[in-house]
């Protein structure tokens, strides 16, 4: 297994691609597409099957020189063993089932002959896989083959769950790259002017308003946002020394977003500035505030 996602790595240095997330999983791993180079993400889904047919091969040999040269009885019945696994999850992984090899290989290869709804291909491909493995089980089970049947169900079962799981994943990432943060924002966030000073702010809004994040506005026009977390920074015999604006975070594109913005835009911009809120507003108008506290609640975990 390890082999195999190496295999991938290899690939990935030597065409140069940033490397990417990889999730092992019994049967391979899956791989985090993370730019649009269809053909070098080819040559990289396939250099894992690869990896593993060079693996079979070298155990094969070894079981034959085994067997010449007389080793010890476990040696080569080992060394044939591995060289059976790797040449089965070879076999696996260049089905085109989600999320196999060669169903990444397939829907990259697709996508390159602008193959319209390559996806929904994809899995009707899927589908048909796992009926054949489900008539090939029925077919074992008539002739006796119990075991035989039993795993090809088995196997028929995780097929359906991995192309299913794979489904809802690109239903989710469609979602979250057309949804827009107006959908999701917390309306009517409460707004202080500039020039209270802290006391005040604490006092008036911090102690009431149990939220992390207010906007500041001067002459009904946004200037940033204050933070509850920044008070800290200020010790509490000093909170009349100094104003809202001292503390104020003012708006750029790294802490601002408009209505338009897409939900998944949103969640990068996050990541990339390690917070958990943004404020969204078009034109200076403050149109509420968006945080993954609230996202959260829109999806089942």
């Amino acid at each position: 297994m390890l082999l195999h996602v190496t295999g991938h790595i290899i690939a990935e240095k030597a065409i140069g691609l940033p490397q990417s997330q990889k999730t092992i999983f019994p049967f391979g791993c899956v791989l985090t597409k993370n730019n649009q180079n269809y053909d070098a993400l080819i040559s990289v889904a396939i250099a894992g099957p690869l990896a593993s047919i060079f693996t079979a091969t070298v155990f094969h040999l070894l079981h034959l020189t085994g067997i010449q040269q007389n080793w010890e009885p476990p040696i080569p019945t080992i060394f044939h063993i591995l060289s059976n696994t790797n040449i089965f999850l070879t076999g696996i992984n260049i089905l085109p089932l989600p999320p196999f090899d060669g169903s990444v290989a397939l829907h990259h290869l697709f996508t390159v002959s602008k193959i319209r709804n390559a996806a929904e291909k994809i899995f009707s491909i899927s589908r048909f896989v796992i009926i054949f493995t489900v008539a090939f089980s029925v077919y074992s089970f008539s002739r006796g083959l119990l075991i035989n049947g039993i795993w090809c169900l088995m196997i028929a079962m995780c097929f359906k769950e991995a192309m299913q799981c794979d489904k809802e994943a690109i239903l989710f990432r469609q979602f979250f790259k057309e949804a827009k943060a107006e959908d999701f924002l917390r309306p009517n966030p409460v707004t202080v002017q500039v020039d209270i000073s802290l006391h005040q702010f604490v006092h008036r809004f911090l102690y009431r308003y149990h939220t992390g994040i207010f906007p500041v506005l001067q002459n009904h026009h946004l200037q940033g946002f204050i933070l509850s977390s920044s008070i800290k920074k200020i010790p509490k015999n000093k909170w009349h020394n100094y104003s809202v604006s001292d503390l104020t975070i003012p708006c750029s594109e790294k802490t601002v977003i408009n209505n338009s913005t897409t939900l998944l835009q949103s969640i990068k911009t996050m990541h990339s500035q390690s917070t958990s809120r943004l404020l969204v507003a078009d034109y200076n108008d403050i149109s509420g505030v968006i945080t993954i506290k609230d996202l959260l609640r829109y999806f089942p975990l």
